[in-house]
């Protein structure tokens, strides 16, 4: 009986040690689902944003911001109400998407970016990781600030480009609309004011 005990005395100290270190350890499991489910919906408003003709949509914004600047120079006289309706809807266009284009490849690094975030954060907490890349000792608080700052940046990011697709196909829906009457309008100005005046594209 006494060596069964002494046998039994030391495998329980494992034991023990075992379940000191395991009810220390953090759950982690519903911040690597959070970090997931961001990664798949920001992965989904990436595909989407993909599809924008920024280029074409660049082009728009220009064309309005060189109409609008060529009117308010050249035109003189009474602005009856429909032609001031439709400059405001035209003027709308470039409010909405004032700089698709030029910022367009700083957008798609930071989806690019915060993808990578998302993915190895989620990975190193499964993975129980002790420290990230740079040799960094990842304690409980190291992990709590980089879930909340990655968490944040890639919700702000989704509002964005959610924000971005339905501005987008509204401001081109916009432009499609009113830009024949501006057209004309921009045509008309030489023959009414400034014979010779050239008119913008």
């Amino acid at each position: 009986m006494a060596s069964t005990l002494r046998f039994y005395k030391p495998l329980l100290t494992v034991l023990l040690a075992v379940w000191l270190v395991s009810c220390k350890h953090t759950d982690y499991s519903k911040n690597i689902q959070q970090l997931d489910s961001l990664h798949v919906k920001l992965s989904a408003s990436a595909e989407r944003y993909a599809q924008l003709d920024v280029v074409d949509l660049g082009a728009k914004v220009d064309s309005v911001n060189r109409h609008l600047d060529y009117v308010q120079k050249n035109y003189v006289g009474y602005q009856r109400e429909d032609m001031a309706y439709v400059m405001g809807e035209y003027r709308k266009v470039k409010k909405m998407i004032p700089d698709i284009a030029s910022s367009h490849e700083r957008v798609k690094k930071e989806i690019e970016v915060s993808l990578l975030q998302l993915s190895s954060l989620s990975q190193a907490l499964k993975d129980g990781a002790t420290h990230d890349m740079a040799g960094n000792k990842m304690t409980e608080e190291y992990l709590d600030k980089a879930f909340n700052t990655e968490s944040k940046k890639a919700t702000d990011l989704i509002g964005q480009l959610d924000a971005l697709l339905v501005r987008a196909p509204r401001a081109d829906s916009i432009y499609r609309a009113t830009y024949p009457k501006v057209r004309f309008w921009v045509d008309s100005i030489p023959a009414l004011t400034k014979p010779g005046l050239p008119v913008p594209k």
